[in-house]
């Protein structure tokens, strides 16, 4: 009854999104799973429709994805169907699709066969759906849900579960500590002795009992004594038994696993006990017992009770009978340490905020001058407590790490004063306004490259350079020797060309190299250079190629700077 009103509530609403309100959880399951099965049942039945009068499942849906997906399936797998048939093909389709859709494809092609007309969606026969269904002439099975129809033999206090092809019945309540659930829904007992879940020391033995265990001491105590928790033998105290072992005009007074009868009843205070012959109260040395509470501190008996004589930094709590730690950081709040005091066990210990250093008196602070560790680049500068950097004139200090000063693009920033005619050179620390002019007969081809202007039969004119290029490099003064500091050539070469290189002017002293390479030169710094020095060094290039002389010359503006 449940799945047949959830099927009909379906196709009466064509949604299962609410259902009258039923007592029973399973059958609200069960309306719930039969109105989707009628609703996908429907949205098949009309894919297969479309498919037989059409043919064709793109242009037919316009409702959500999923009403799309489920009917234009249905719709193409009957296509493929009605395709085998018409092909000859069996109706046993073995290609690589769902189970829905070859139950679709088959159903379809076996009506066209057969010449039916298939009245019921073959998802009803698909076993996900849970609900069992045929078509006319067409035998497919699917998996009958015992717990949802009631033809089930579980007994009360079992759930029915269904399985594919059958059910089962499981216990819906739990066998209780200690024991276990069988296969055959029994409670069966755990052997935790066996399966070593126990807590049994390692002085105990384990016995295992019907829902539980028992843990039995592997050692015996003799008598007056019993086992603890952990196994040891402790002393028992007859004489707290409910019954006094002796007779009602003595007193009992316990002994190490025994305990003694005495003829007088007498009553001793805290801090006292009974002589031997059980007549008088007499002292209790608290001082000799192990456990007397001083902790390593002196001792001293007094009558019925004792005291702790404690060392420097503890005092004594008469209550306690202990000695306890004395805080001095507390109790002298701002007195011992000029920063920071830390209490220790009977002591205390000063500390100092960051930038400062504990004095030679443990109490003082001093101030650590952080710039004998040399922390920043350029300039450093102690204040009280911490240390600033500073940068030279041309840099300025790294805002992440505050310890690193960067070079300032003066030509990049604009804050340069070059004129419009001159060109800004940006080094480290500064920059350099350069002007490039050509010499006579020259003319500019770029901005920093002079050409020859053409000869008119004038032979002096042809022994001069037919470039004059300009180049500005910069580097501190403390570069590893020998350093390439700069590299020229050809902007193309030749089989069988003949370069020859020459530092014809800037570098009387000697500084600089230049060394052929396979296809040009490399400039290099071949000494150390004193101090920072601006150079311009004039490399004259001369290049034979097919029996002609051609003269290239490079102006290196070279700027040293300090580190």
């Amino acid at each position: 009854m449940c799945c047949k009103n959830g099927r009909e509530y379906g196709l009466r609403n064509q949604h299962c999104a609410f259902f009258p309100f039923s007592p029973s959880s399973i059958c609200r399951m069960a309306q719930k799973q039969c109105c989707q099965a009628a609703l996908k049942e429907n949205l098949c039945t009309n894919g297969m429709k479309s498919a037989k009068s059409t043919g064709v499942c793109d242009f037919l849906f316009q409702t959500d994805s999923y009403k799309v997906n489920t009917a234009k399936m249905c719709c193409e797998c009957c296509v493929l169907g009605l395709l085998a048939q018409k092909e000859n093909y069996t109706c046993e389709l073995h290609i690589s699709v769902t189970v829905h859709c070859r139950n679709v494809a088959r159903a379809c092609c076996v009506e066209k066969q057969r010449g039916l007309t298939l009245q019921v969606s073959p998802l009803l026969n698909n076993t996900s759906t849970g609900v069992g269904g045929n078509t006319q002439g067409i035998d497919l099975c699917a998996d009958y849900n015992e717990c949802l129809s009631g033809a089930h033999s579980c007994r009360p206090g079992e759930r029915c579960i269904n399985t594919e092809g059958s059910y089962r019945c499981q216990r819906e309540t739990g066998c209780g500590t200690g024991y276990e659930l069988t296969n055959t829904n029994t409670c069966q007992d755990i052997d935790e002795c066996l399966l070593e879940t126990h807590n049994c020391g390692h002085e105990f033995m384990c016995q295992n009992t019907v829902g539980s265990f028992r843990c039995h001491p592997r050692h015996q105590c003799g008598v007056g004594f019993i086992q603890d928790a952990v196994g040891k033998c402790i002393d028992i105290n007859e004489c707290f038994h409910e019954k006094s072992p002796c007779q009602p005009d003595q007193t009992c007074v316990n002994t190490v696993g025994s305990y003694t009868c005495q003829r007088f009843s007498v009553t001793c205070g805290h801090g006292y006990h009974l002589n031997k012959e059980g007549t008088l109260c007499i002292d209790v040395d608290e001082c000799t017992r192990p456990d007397s509470g001083c902790q390593g501190h002196d001792c001293v008996n007094l009558l019925g009770s004792f005291r702790c004589d404690c060392r420097s930094g503890f005092v004594f709590n008469s209550i306690s009978k202990t000695c306890e730690d004395n805080d001095e950081c507390r109790i002298y709040l701002g007195h011992l340490c000029a920063h920071k005091c830390d209490n220790t066990p009977g002591s205390y210990l000063c500390s100092c905020h960051p930038g400062f250093k504990l004095a030679s008196d443990g109490k003082s602070c001093e101030d650590v001058d952080e710039c004998k560790n040399s922390p920043c680049s350029q300039e450093c500068v102690n204040v009280y407590g911490s240390y600033r950097c500073y940068c030279h004139r041309g840099y300025q200090l790294n805002n992440i790490d505050g310890h690193t000063c960067e070079d300032i693009d003066e030509c990049a920033t604009g804050t340069h004063n070059c004129s419009a005619t001159q060109s800004c050179f940006n080094i480290l620390g500064g920059f350099r306004c350069l002007t490039f002019e050509c010499p006579p007969k020259y003319r500019h081809a770029t901005e920093s490259r002079c050409e020859r202007l053409p000869c008119e039969q004038n032979n002096e004119c042809l022994t001069l350079p037919l470039r004059i290029s300009f180049y500005n490099l910069t580097f501190p003064k403390n570069i590893p020797i020998p350093a390439a500091v700069f590299r020229m050539g050809p902007s193309s070469s030749v089989p069988g060309d003949n370069i020859q290189l020459l530092i014809v002017d800037g570098d009387a002293e000697g500084f600089f190299s230049i060394q052929k390479t396979a296809h040009g030169a490399v400039v290099s710094v071949q000494r150390p250079l004193p101090e920072p020095r601006d150079f311009l060094l004039t490399v004259e290039i001369r290049l034979i190629r097919y029996g002609i002389t051609s003269i290239f010359v490079a102006k290196i503006a070279v700027f040293v700077v300090n580190d």
